[in-house]
């Protein structure tokens, strides 16, 4: 999405941004309520093993909006200390195969000593 659908994303930042005057009652209900059960479904990974123990459920969904976000919301920064955007192919795979590896290598249970 963050490639594909850079300026809603932007959009989105701007509400935020000014206190989100116009969704504000979005954010508070239907997205918490969302949130919340998708927190729930990474505690429950924890309990079973799947992933680390470790990890804040609800700072990791956090990690993960900002991450993709960046993409879009900051892609001029991306683009003028990189020279590149998501529209070149290459790029888009490395930030693809790094947030991927970043993601699952940082939340993976660590071997017990």
């Amino acid at each position: 999405v963050s490639r594909t659908q850079p300026k809603a994303s932007k959009l989105f930042a701007l509400e935020i941004i000014q206190g989100a005057p116009h969704i504000l009652e979005i954010l508070k209900g239907p997205l918490k309520k969302l949130f919340k059960r998708k927190a729930k479904v990474i505690q429950t990974w924890q309990e079973q093993g799947k992933i680390s123990a470790d990890i804040d459920p609800e700072l990791l969904i956090l990690n993960i909006w900002a991450i993709t976000q960046n993409y879009a919301d900051f892609s001029i920064q991306m683009e003028m200390v990189t020279g590149k955007t998501l529209r070149n192919r290459s790029m888009q795979q490395r930030a693809i195969e790094h947030t991927v590896h970043m993601m699952l290598y940082g939340v993976l249970p660590r071997p017990s000593t």
